[in-house]
């Protein structure tokens, strides 16, 4: 257990340990509060934060149905241009999507999307499905209607997305399935069909792309 003096037994534990290292290395207030917020907001993110997931901006290429599965689709999603300077290539991922009946097939064809893209590759029925479709989904009694969120208008493909006050890595680690199954029940549209990820607390924290202050949404979810 850290030691300190008497002039800081009324401070919490965590400013007096600040407090020993700021004398003893001479760092400044500001340094200190700096030290003590970037502390707090650490320890209020969730288990598994939203800043886990790698959803990016893609554009539909090509979907077809799934040849053994007359619910899927299986889709072409790009999701990174190549740049004229080389230093990026054309990147695509193929997609098995449950959206057969929800969604026609020629709505889906050159369509822009949100794709989560650090799950683990799965197959479904013998094809295999490298990434996720983000949708909004509402049941109404037997009946179901699905709609893909719509990526900012403004944004490019292969766009990084993330949510408010949940920074990401440019490419986060594979995305573990408990931490999935957790961030997954938190995934929500507000009554504007904007995309949110709804903390504990109630805060909604929206969905962007770092470049676009606009909102990705739903048509009408």
């Amino acid at each position: 257990m850290w030691h300190t003096t008497s002039s800081y037994q009324n401070v919490p534990l965590e400013y007096s340990t600040e407090l020993y290292f700021a004398e003893k290395y001479n760092t400044t207030t500001a340094e200190l509060a700096t030290a003590v917020q970037s502390r707090r907001a650490y320890s209020s993110q969730p288990e598994f934060a939203p800043s886990l997931l790698n959803l990016r901006l893609g554009e539909i290429l090509r979907c077809e149905k799934h040849p053994d599965a007359d619910k899927l689709y299986v889709s072409q999603i790009q999701i990174e241009k190549s740049a004229s300077d080389g230093e990026k290539v054309a990147r695509t991922v193929q997609v098995c999507s449950g959206l057969v009946n929800y969604i026609p097939v020629d709505q889906m064809q050159n369509r822009r999307v949100v794709v989560l893209t650090n799950l683990k590759p799965s197959k479904m029925r013998g094809v295999k499905s490298e990434a996720m479709l983000l949708a909004a989904e509402e049941t109404n009694g037997e009946s179901t209607t699905v709609e893909l969120i719509n990526p900012p208008k403004s944004a490019l493909v292969g766009a990084k997305l993330t949510f408010d006050g949940f920074p990401s890595d440019s490419e986060p680690p594979r995305l573990k399935p408990k931490a999935w199954e957790a961030i997954q029940s938190h995934l929500k549209t507000n009554t504007k069909g904007e995309a949110i990820y709804l903390a504990e607390d109630g805060t909604e924290h929206l969905l962007r792309a770092l470049e676009s202050s606009e909102p990705a949404k739903s048509d009408t979810l």
